[in-house]
C-alpha cells in the first residue's frame, strides 16, 4: 500500500507544481523519452557503482515484495 501511495505522490506532486506554475503538459510528454534515458540511467548507473552485488540481489528481492 506504501508503494502504491509514494508513487502517487512521485508522480502528482512535480507534475502538478508543473501545471500550477502554467506549465504544458505537452512539452513534458515531447521530452519524456530521453528524459527516462538520462535520469533513470544516471541512478541506474550510481546504484550499480555505489553498491555491492550482494546488495544489489537484494534490491531486487525487495522490489519484487514492494510490489506484489
Amino acid at each position: 500500500m506504501m508503494a502504491i501511495i509514494g508513487l502517487i505522490v512521485v508522480i502528482v506532486l512535480p507534475f502538478g507544481a508543473y501545471i500550477m506554475h502554467g506549465g504544458e503538459m505537452g512539452v513534458i510528454f515531447d521530452a519524456l523519452p530521453g528524459e527516462l534515458m538520462t535520469i533513470g540511467g544516471g541512478a541506474v548507473g550510481a546504484m550499480l557503482i555505489g553498491n555491492t552485488p550482494t546488495t544489489l540481489k537484494a534490491i531486487g528481492g525487495a522490489m519484487k515484495q514492494v510490489f506484489s
